[in-house]
């Protein structure tokens, strides 16, 4: 696969994933990134702060708090104190939130039982696996350019 094919891949993907949740999206009055942040909230509740989320996923404190305070103004996150040193703000889901994060779950398997059409289990295993080592290989590339 020549270069240019595996970013367009990558950024298609991306744009296909992203659109599978419009609609649920849009019943909830939240953008894509919104919904980003609060899967991301509801998959890893030991990693509850904002700069977990930037570090984790690479993204933006700007955008990341933007969708922080859509979420809190909607109700479906709180921030609290962190006991220990006030300067940080953890994050945490409201039940009103829970609703949403089982759509989105449920959406999410729908999606990954759709991209494995057409592949064996154990080619998809393959294919997961070799997405792992590249994950690990980029990660190890951001360190070294940090």
């Amino acid at each position: 696969m020549a270069i240019k094919s595996f970013f367009a891949l990558m950024r298609k993907s991306n744009m296909v994933y992203e659109k599978y949740f419009d609609a649920l999206v849009r019943k909830w009055g939240l953008n894509s990134t919104s919904f980003q942040v609060l899967m991301f909230f509801a998959d890893n509740p030991e990693n509850n702060t904002a700069r977990d989320m930037c570090r984790m996923r690479s993204m933006k404190t700007g955008i990341v708090s933007v969708a922080i305070e859509q979420l809190s103004a909607a109700g479906l996150l709180e921030r609290r104190m962190d006991l220990n040193d006030r300067r940080i703000q953890r994050l945490y889901l409201t039940d009103k939130a829970q609703p949403l994060v089982e759509e989105g779950r449920a959406l999410r398997v729908r999606f990954f039982e759709r991209l494995k059409q057409g592949m064996t289990e154990e080619e998809f295993l393959i294919y997961f696996n070799l997405t792992m080592k590249l994950q690990s290989t980029v990660e190890e590339m951001a360190e070294e350019l940090r």
